[in-house]
This record gives structure tokens, sequence and C-alpha cells, in this order.
């Protein structure tokens, strides 16, 4: 069982991360309307003093990360408990950490641009205008 926690439930929650999006587009006091994006809570906006720059929120990235951490493992564990045990070939672990792998170095290339914004939480208040889903 806890070697199903690393093969699956890690590269599992680094895929949804990147594929289950949700835009938001709102309307920040004194600033332009924006698009945010991130599921549950959003962890990532187009930065206002330049194009081609994000504004990352580290908090609400943590937050979103561990909640398909949870909820990965919690479908792990519930099939695992109550339906059957789940035997996982070896090379589904190995498909997942590469794909993983390749989202995780191309977020890295978008993620260090110097004009990049980092923030511990978002540091504006707005008003949401509506939502729409990317990637489902």
């Amino acid at each position: 069982m806890k070697k199903l926690r690393l093969t699956l439930v890690l590269p599992l929650s680094i895929i949804a991360l990147a594929v289950f999006r949700v835009r938001w587009y709102v309307k920040p006091f004194d600033a332009r309307d924006s698009y945010l994006y991130g599921f549950p809570f959003p962890s990532l906006a187009e930065a206002w003093h330049t194009s081609g720059a994000y504004q990352v929120f580290l908090l609400e990235f943590i937050l979103n990360f561990l909640f398909y951490v949870v909820c990965f493992r919690l479908m792990v564990a519930l099939i695992e408990r109550y339906l059957f045990r789940i035997q996982v070939p070896k090379f589904i672990p190995v498909v997942l950490w590469v794909i993983s792998a390749c989202i995780l170095i191309f977020s890295s290339f978008l993620l260090i641009q110097s004009n990049n914004l980092y923030y511990l939480y978002r540091p504006f208040s707005m008003e949401l205008v509506s939502v729409d889903l990317l990637g489902i």
C-alpha cells in the first residue's frame, strides 16, 4: 500500500495539477481585468507589468497540490479497501513518472523567467466575473 502512494498518487497529482485547470475571469480592484488559473484555488495569474510573465501565488499552489494528493490518496485507499486490490504493471509507474517529469520540466522553464512575480498569497482583492473549465 505504501508503494502505491509513491507510484500512483504523486505522479497522478502532478498530472492532474497540469491538466485539470479552471480559468477565473476576475476584476481586481485597482487593476485591469485578468484571468487567474488553478483549481480549487486560483494560483497563477497573468502579470500586469509585462507581457508573457506570470504572478504565482505559492500558498494557493501548495494547497492545490495537497488537494490533489489527498483526493488521489483517498481514491486509491477506497478502491483498495472496498473494491479490489490494485495491481499495477511495472510500465505504468514509469510512464506516469515520465509524463510528470515532462510537465515539471516544461513548467519550470516557464516559471524561472526573471519577469515572473512570486507572492506568498494573492495580494489583491477581486470580483469574480465568470469561471471556465479548461482541460476537462
